[in-house]
């Protein structure tokens, strides 16, 4: 892993020297996000609730029964993160998962030592189709920012696919029974969610669940963004 992750580096740093990065936001050359945008983004990030859009310090709001703890989303999908995302997801720009895990970083808030990151679960045909799994990226980078473990803790046992279009009730009904936990994994005390997008909730709240369920006591979530 330690070998694959320098190899990553230096082609990183190749591809800078041929064609600079620009920021997503203002246009500026140098990075993916230059240091103004980084600290706009990070400094105001989105506080309301993953299922309703409230207002809420923790991302959820108390009228809503969920297994989650805590829902941290850096920003709404649109501007430069929605162009970041995109990037990621349909343009074979994995190396934007770096500056992305960078800002997960930086908004996320203290953790125990003993906690594990764990990517969302991504469809098999999506990464086929992709050459790579998005989450799996942002969850090693954001857990090598913050010196945690990594792990894949949780797995899927369906091959729904969702739709922008459905509606949250739709998406429950989805993915109840979706996912599963890897077999002879132990189980931490807290979890680390990790996910691109944050669309109506039911996918993390379904997999919190599933965790909670095994004896995880806390479940985070931390996502790139969410639609408003």
């Amino acid at each position: 892993m330690g070998g694959e992750n320098v190899k990553i580096t230096i082609l990183q740093r190749l591809l800078q020297m041929i064609a600079p990065d620009l920021c997503y936001f203002c246009g500026k050359i140098g990075a993916s996000f230059c240091e103004y945008c980084k600290y706009d983004i990070t400094y105001d990030s989105l506080s309301v609730c993953f299922r309703c859009n409230a207002p809420s310090p923790v991302g959820v709001c108390a009228k809503h029964d969920t297994y989650i703890t805590q829902v941290i989303m850096i920003g709404s999908y649109e501007d430069g993160l929605k162009k970041a995302l995109e990037g990621l997801k349909f343009c074979n720009d994995r190396f934007v998962s770096e500056p992305l895990a960078e800002l997960l970083a930086i908004r996320a808030p203290f953790f125990p030592t003993d906690a594990v990151v764990t990517p969302i679960p991504t469809l098999r045909a999506s990464i086929r189709r992709r050459g790579y799994d998005q989450a799996f990226l942002l969850a090693r980078a954001f857990a090598r920012r913050r010196g945690l473990e990594m792990r894949r803790l949780v797995e899927r046992s369906g091959s729904f696919v969702q739709h922008d279009t459905e509606s949250r009730l739709q998406r429950e009904r989805q993915v109840r029974g979706s996912f599963t936990i890897k077999a002879n994994t132990s189980i931490p005390e807290t979890v680390i969610l990790i996910d691109d997008i944050i669309t109506t909730g039911a996918t993390v709240n379904e997999v919190a669940k599933v965790l909670r369920q095994v004896g995880v006591v806390r479940v985070y979530v931390m996502a790139i963004a969410h639609p408003i």
